[in-house]
Formats: structure tokens, sequence, C-alpha cells
């Protein structure tokens, strides 16, 4: 058994902060408040926040986990642990239980035991019996956020549990949680200054925007409604292929004299919309299309990680666009565990400061997927 210095390092000092910090340094206040109580006191958090902090420190060494004898040992003491947890009294164990398995889920998936939540959920009389605020938030993300990863429904709630407030989001807003996901007031041409981009990766995320709100409702409209529903649909394809033709005929760098750091921030977006539209277009799943092909899939996560983390953390509403786009292909490798990792890093982090547009964004894309299929 690990020692409490051991244990207390990386609760403390690597795992809490980097599950709700893109960087990993300075979460939000609100997590450290409310978060580190429970995972101090969980029996199951100190050998998850071991493992987590024994993966991270794989991927940063070139380490395949699956190979990492430490890494199965405690793997196997965590399941044990889990389905003790699963089989104990549900009203005494159920918080602490959905706690470390959503942990636990952000950073490797055993459906097993996410099957296992939706039972305790079950038991309690659903998502809306969960006493704990925070842990209700938790949990709808965590089931948004395995839904957009690997491309499937909802399992742990409905999509009804929780009303999002009217788009477009009114102002004021957090100019730097703005996403190409959501419908907000100002687009992002009006915002490339403030967001220290430049007018070129605006022209993209506006371009990403706009589809979105079109394909979104277009999936809401009534099949039934004849006429008007095949206008709006011609009128969806031909903006589709325009918009897929305009990124097809980018550059990989922008014309202007920018920073080497903004040219490949240009480049990931223009690889992610290219990836994006094209799953749209033509209804091909992301980890078909674009991201199906080892080469690309290689040439965006170079690109996409040799932007600084703290870079990226200036700018989470677009990063969780990028994440979101590029997860559903990384499979279980270590560049797929990382991506992965920082996905859910992204929202937890937007979640923390403005949970509606945290859980708007997840809901947009995951909508967008069920279009796609």
């Amino acid at each position: 058994p690990c020692s409490w210095q051991l244990i207390f390092f990386p609760v403390h000092i690597s795992v809490a902060p980097s599950l709700a910090s893109i960087d990993g340094e300075n979460p939000p206040a609100a997590w450290n408040e409310t978060a580190l109580p429970w995972m101090v006191q969980s029996p199951l958090m100190p050998e998850i926040a071991v493992l987590i902090a024994l993966l991270v420190r794989n991927i940063h060494q070139g380490i395949e986990s699956s190979k990492c004898p430490n890494a199965l040992v405690m793997r196997g003491g965590i399941y044990s642990l889990l389905n003790e947890f699963l089989c104990g009294d549900i009203a005494v164990l159920s918080d602490r239980a959905v706690h470390a398995l959503l942990v636990l889920g952000s950073v490797e998936v055993l459906w097993a035991h996410i099957k296992g939540i939706k039972g305790i959920l079950k038991q309690l009389g659903g998502i809306n019996a969960i006493r704990d605020p925070l842990l209700k938030e938790f949990v709808i993300l965590v089931d948004y956020g395995l839904a957009c990863t690997y491309e499937k429904d909802l399992l742990l709630h409905k999509p009804q549990a929780y009303v999002l407030p009217t788009t477009p989001l009114p102002v004021p807003y957090p100019g730097h949680f703005n996403s190409p996901l959501l419908d907000f007031c100002t687009p992002f041409r009006d915002l490339w200054a403030e967001l220290e981009l430049n007018p070129s990766i605006a022209s993209i995320l506006d371009i990403v925007r706009s589809l979105t709100i079109s394909t979104l409702s277009l999936s809401q409209r009534d099949p039934s409604s004849g006429a008007n529903m095949k206008v709006q649909s011609e009128a969806w394809q031909i903006q589709t292929i325009s918009d897929y033709s305009a990124l097809l005929s980018l550059p990989e760098k922008t014309s202007v004299d920018d920073s080497p750091e903004l040219d490949l921030i240009y480049d990931v977006c223009r690889m992610a919309a290219l990836a994006y539209t094209f799953a749209i277009m033509s209804h091909t799943k992301l980890s078909a299309g674009y991201f199906g092909n080892a080469r690309w899939l290689q040439e965006f996560h170079s690109k996409l990680w040799s932007v600084s983390l703290t870079r990226w953390q200036k700018i989470p509403g677009i990063f969780a666009w990028i994440l979101l786009v590029c997860v559903p292909s990384a499979g279980d490798t270590q560049m797929g565990i990382y991506a992965k990792m920082k996905s859910s890093a992204t929202v937890l982090h937007m979640s923390i400061q403005d949970f509606d547009i945290a859980v708007g964004i997840l809901r947009a894309f995951w909508m967008v997927q069920r279009w796609i299929a």
C-alpha cells in the first residue's frame, strides 16, 4: 500500500489540478473548494490518484500503460475496490462511488463501471435524486463527454433532465469561452483581437458556427413539415458544400506575418474544420472520416500539441471543439488517452465557471453527431 506522503502528492500537486485545468496549473478556486475535500476523504481516490499520476508520467515518457506492470497491478486493485462499492449499501456509498467512477472515467473508460453508475442512479430514483449539485453536474458532463468521445447515445441521463438557457447566449459572458459550437451573440470576426488570434482563424470558426447552427436547426425540424422542410434541407446542402469548398481552398499557413504559434492554431482549426464539415456533409462518423487516415491524425496531433497548453487555456471554448472533433478517433494509444484527458479537463474547467456554456458545447456537438449517425 502507498504511504500517505505518496497519496498526498498526486492528489494535491498533480491529479486534482490536472482534472480541472488545461495546463495543470491554477484550477478554478471553486474546484479546490468543492472537489479536494471529497477526494481526500474517499477511500477510492488515493488509489485512483496514484494511477492517474502514473498514467500521465507514462504518457510523457512514451511508455505504453498496457505494458506497465505497476499500472496493471494498480488497475486490478482499483477495479476490485470499485466492485465492492457497487455491491455495497447504495444509500451510504452512492455519492462516493459515483464521484470515484467519474474521475476514473475521465482517464479511461470501463463500460461495466459506467453501467454500474447507471444502476446506482436507477436505484436512487434518477439523476435528480443526487443530493450534491456539483456531482449532478459532473454526471451530466461525463455522460455527454463519453457519448461524444465514443459516438454513442447518452447512458446516464436524458437530455430533458437539464434545460439549457435560450440561445443566442446573451452578453455578458466570458469572451474566451466563445465556441463555434454555440450560437453566441458575438461572431469571431469581432473577437479575434481580444482572443489574440487573427482574421483567418476567426473566419474558419465563424464558418463552423454557421454550419453547426444550421445543422442543429435542420435536425430539430419535423420531417413531416413538407415543402418548408425540403427548402431548408436544400439550402443546408448548398451551404455545407460551399463551406467545405471554402475550407478546402485555404492554405496551410496564413498569409499574414503572424507568430509560429498562431500559424499552428490556424492550421489546427483548418484541419479540424475540414474533418468536422466533411463528417456533416457526408454523414460519415468523425472516427471514420479524415481522422480515419493515420497520417492525417498524426500530423494533426503533432500540430495540436506543439501549441502550449497555457495558450489553449486562454481559448477553452475553441480548444473544446477541436478536442471533441478528434477524440472519437483517438483510440487507446498514449496520444489518444492524453487527448481524452485534456478534453475532459477543458470541459470541467469551463463548467466550474459557467456550467450552461460547458454543457451547451457538449450537447451541441452530441446533437450534431446524432445527425451524422
